[in-house]
């Protein structure tokens, strides 16, 4: 009897260590994909500097897709992620397709993208002065 309980005690503090890191397993998908996010914008950046001409980066908010103008394949992100933009009114398409727009300057449209999933969420700035991008860690 004494054996039993032994094991059960052991059974209960495995599970209660193991449960943290399954429930986690999750969070390598949202950070590589506030990483894609921050990646796209910062390559939409520096295609419109180095064109010399506007550039946007158009967001499907419904496939979870990331578009480039003049790329032939679109970032595609998971679609159990919770998907935002925050963008200025002309650069709205519909209410799931919208843009951020970047120009020779380096400067932008401006606005936040923010992927999450549950309680988690990554928050994506673009600046509209500088243009530059900036992912705010979620708070642990």
């Amino acid at each position: 009897m004494l054996e039993l309980l032994l094991v059960l005690i052991i059974l209960v503090l495995a599970y209660s260590l193991a449960s943290p890191l399954i429930s986690n397993l999750g969070s390598g998908d949202l950070r590589s994909s506030a990483r894609t996010v921050a990646v796209a914008l910062k390559r939409a950046r520096n295609v419109a500097i180095s064109a010399r001409h506007e550039t946007p980066l158009t967001f499907n908010l419904d496939d979870r897709t990331i578009t480039l103008a003049g790329e032939p394949k679109p970032f595609q992100l998971p679609p159990k992620l919770d998907l935002q933009l925050y963008t200025v009114q002309q650069e709205l398409t519909s209410d799931k397709i919208a843009a951020i727009r970047f120009y020779p300057d380096g400067s932008s449209t401006g606005g936040r993208v923010t992927v999450g999933q549950g309680d988690r969420k990554f928050e994506i700035d673009v600046d509209w002065l500088t243009g530059r991008v900036h992912i705010k860690q979620p708070a642990s």
